[in-house]
């Protein structure tokens, strides 16, 4: 098996491998051999790295973040109507109101990857429902 990496890659694991000779560096001070001493560039790519993990973590944060405050939240009665829906029971539910679950589902799932299992199961019940088709634009 071989694999290929890419540029990214490549310095990812060289960063990786710097960190880990400052890693090594202090390891050998605290055992009592200070001739080993870490270089500045060795500091810097553990530092670096420490800071791009916050940031990106951060990053992700924001984006879910951004991403709930764009659709409204399911409420408890578009949960009573979904499951309504998928126990067969259409009679008792809003015009429409399958659009709007859709909806409400598609942008949690932006917000939180978990939720797009919850949406797949939604469009699992919509496909096999009679009489209600999946809403446009909805993939």
């Amino acid at each position: 098996m071989s694999y290929l990496f890419t540029d990214n890659d490549f310095q990812a694991l060289e960063s990786v491998r710097q960190q880990l000779g400052f890693v090594a560096s202090l390891a050998a001070v605290a055992m009592g051999n200070p001739q080993l001493l870490c270089t500045s560039e060795e500091l810097y790519h553990f530092v670096e790295a420490q800071g791009q993990a916050i940031q990106a973590a951060l990053d992700a944060a924001q984006a879910r973040a951004d991403a709930r405050g764009q659709g409204q939240p399911m409420l408890g009665w578009d949960w009573v109507h979904a499951l309504r829906i998928a126990a067969g029971d259409q009679l008792h539910t809003p015009r429409g109101i399958e659009e709007r679950i859709t909806k409400q589902l598609t942008d949690a799932a932006a917000a939180d990857p978990d939720m797009q299992h919850v949406l797949d199961e939604w469009r699992k019940v919509l496909a096999g429902c009679d009489g209600l088709a999946e809403p446009a634009g909805a993939s």
